[in-house]
């Protein structure tokens, strides 16, 4: 029987120990350890927190520079607004269109006999095209000078 009572006070006195190392680690870790982590980590916390309100410092002080001339920008495209005319604005697009080309006349009835018809059908195609070769290039020319004075006129 002594020796369970061996095995008994060796297994006591083991667990003592065990229990008395981990009550030190324990302690070392309460005492020591977390106050230094919890320390750096209100350092890292400081850092941010300055780095972070010297971000916002040059970005008030970037913002403080460009809005006066945002501002006179704004200023400006209000006046321009104010100077709007739509009636002059339309003569403007009226006057650009004007081409003072008649209107056409109606197309006559031809008779033609057989062995004309494909030379007559050759020379209105000519005719039809060229017309239409003629109008895109003159609407162009006038969309291009719209554009070039509605430029004109922003500026």
């Amino acid at each position: 029987m002594t020796s369970k009572c061996k095995i008994c006070d060796d297994a006591h006195t083991n667990y003592s120990c065990q229990v008395s190392l981990y009550n030190d680690t324990q302690r070392i870790f309460y005492e020591r350890q977390l106050p230094s982590i919890l320390s750096d980590l209100q350092q890292l916390d400081k850092k941010r927190s300055d780095e972070l309100k010297t971000i916002y410092y040059y970005f008030i002080q970037s913002h403080i520079e460009v809005l006066p001339r945002i501002q006179a920008c704004l200023d400006e495209m209000t006046k321009q607004t104010d100077k709007l005319n739509s009636y002059t604005d339309s003569q403007v697009v009226i006057d650009e269109y004007k081409t003072g080309y008649a209107i056409p006349d109606d197309q006559k009835v031809v008779r033609y006999l057989k062995h004309y018809i494909s030379i007559n059908l050759f020379g209105i195609f000519r005719s039809i095209l060229m017309q239409v070769i003629f109008h895109r290039y003159y609407i162009m020319q006038m969309i291009n000078k719209f554009m070039v004075n509605s430029l004109v006129q922003i500026h």
